[in-house]
This record gives C-alpha cells, structure tokens and sequence, in this order.
C-alpha cells in the first residue's frame, strides 16, 4: 500500500508541474490551449486521481491509528477535520458562485436584446453620419456658385464671409492654380 502513496504522490507532482508548465507557455494564445486541451484534460484527471488516491489513504492511515489508539491520533483527525472544513467549504463555495456567475453573464452576452440594442445603436450612429454628410453636402452646394465666379483674389474674404454665415469651422478651395485657400475657425 505504501507504493500506491508514493506512485500517487509522483503522478500528483509530475501532472502538477507539467499542468503548471503548459499554462505558462500557452498564457496569452489561445490556439495553444485548443491544440493541447485533451492533455490538459488528461493530466488534470491524472492530478484528482492521483490527489484522490493520496487523501483517501491517509484517511485510512488517521482511521487505522485511531481505531488502535495511538497518541495524537485524535488530535491529528481535529486538525485534519478542521484543514477540510477551512479548504473544502470556502473552495466549493467560491467555485459555485463562479460558475453561476459566469453561466449567468456568458448567457447575457449572446442575449437577444443586446444583440438587438448593438444593431440599433449602429444603425443610429450611421443615420447621424449620414444626417450630417447630408447638410454638409447642402451648405457646399451653397457655396460654390458664388466662389466659382469670383477672382482668386477674392476667395479668401469671400471664404471667411461664407463660413461665418454657413457656421462652418473649416473651409477649403482649390483655385485654378491648384493652391488651396483654407480659412478655420478655432473654438
């Protein structure tokens, strides 16, 4: 029975260690762990088993000496009945709330109305965009006859003028020598 122990105790840390190595490679690419996912399910059945086996017959082992009166065998199960109440009961209580709360919000974020609130916030932004190329395209349609007559000269008073009235903060012509003209205004 002691060879079970050891044989345990040496699967236990040889699964362990390579459970920890391969989530040190793998941190950061997921591809890593959906290539391994079946040795990582392997090792981590390995690790239970092999933890399983460990506390089982240490169990056994605290039993055996309490049944034939050992000293400190009573003392020895207080604290072993004490270290499982202070491991198990807040572990398992903390891997349900987790697992509650990650079913839970995963389940939201594939629910039909974000989905639906996402498509209709596009759907808002893009009837804004297009709102305001819209009236951008109207107040140059305003523009250019009057800045299609006028002398290069002029352009730059005739811009201000325009852009004042237009209430636009940049504005931009070509003149026939291919220059631009800008004028801004800086809130």
């Amino acid at each position: 029975m002691n060879w079970l122990l050891r044989l345990a105790l040496i699967v236990g840390i040889v699964s362990g260690a390579t459970l920890f190595g391969l989530l040190a490679w793998s941190t950061g690419n997921a591809s890593r762990v959906a290539q391994y996912q079946t040795l990582l399910l392997w090792l981590n059945g390995a690790l239970a088993l092999a933890l399983f086996i460990w506390v089982v017959f240490l169990t056994g082992r605290l039993i055996l000496q309490r049944w034939r009166g050992k000293f400190g065998a009573r003392l020895t199960a207080r604290f072993a009945l004490a270290f499982a109440l202070i491991g198990v009961l807040p572990g398992a209580l903390i891997y349900t709330l987790s697992v509650q709360f990650m079913s839970r919000s995963i389940e939201s974020w594939f629910n039909v109305r974000v989905d639906t609130a996402l498509e209709s916030g596009q759907a808002l932004g893009r009837a804004a965009l297009d709102a305001q190329l819209t009236e951008l395209d109207a107040r140059a349609r305003v523009m250019a006859p009057e800045l299609n007559n006028a002398p290069d000269t002029d352009i730059s008073t005739i811009l201000t003028r325009l852009r004042e009235s237009n209430g636009s903060i940049d504005v931009m012509v070509f003149t026939g020598s291919g220059t631009p003209e800008v004028t801004r205004v800086t809130p």
